[in-house]
């Protein structure tokens, strides 16, 4: 389904910014998963983050935005293969004040930046991390 987006205005734009400028280009998106907000022309959209907070050792699918509260102990994430997920971000952050850590941990053979697992352990720190079909890189 084609569609025409709304693109963020300003220097530094952010997906979820309310200051959007109509976009001249048209992508295909997946809006199955993505869940598209329609106005009543049908003519902007905005694309809404899938979202979820975790208290427990997780493998991550189709979230976008993961929160982790590590009050009860770490918490280890482990990304999907990055070979079926070309392209995808996860935007993973520690919600708690505790010394406890969320430790992300990639598919076996796979790295984030060379590295075999990264380890969140302040509160409100947020990698953002993307797959390009073969490992995962901290963007």
């Amino acid at each position: 389904m084609s569609v025409e987006i709304l693109k963020p205005k300003g220097r530094n734009p952010r997906p979820w910014s309310p200051n959007y400028a109509v976009a001249t280009e048209v992508i295909e998106e997946d809006l199955d998963r993505r869940a598209p907000i329609f106005t009543a022309d049908y003519k902007y959209i905005t694309v809404a983050l899938t979202a979820s907070e975790v208290t427990v050792h997780t493998t991550l699918d189709d979230e976008d935005l993961v929160l982790c509260d590590c009050a009860l102990g770490n918490i280890t994430i482990t990304l999907p293969s990055a070979a079926d997920k070309i392209g995808k971000e996860y935007r993973i952050k520690k919600i708690d004040s505790t010394s406890n850590q969320v430790i992300i941990t990639p598919a076996a053979g796979e790295y984030i930046d060379d590295d075999d697992e990264l380890i969140i352990d302040s509160q409100y720190d947020s990698p953002d991390i993307c797959s390009d079909g073969s490992n995962w890189y901290i963007i």
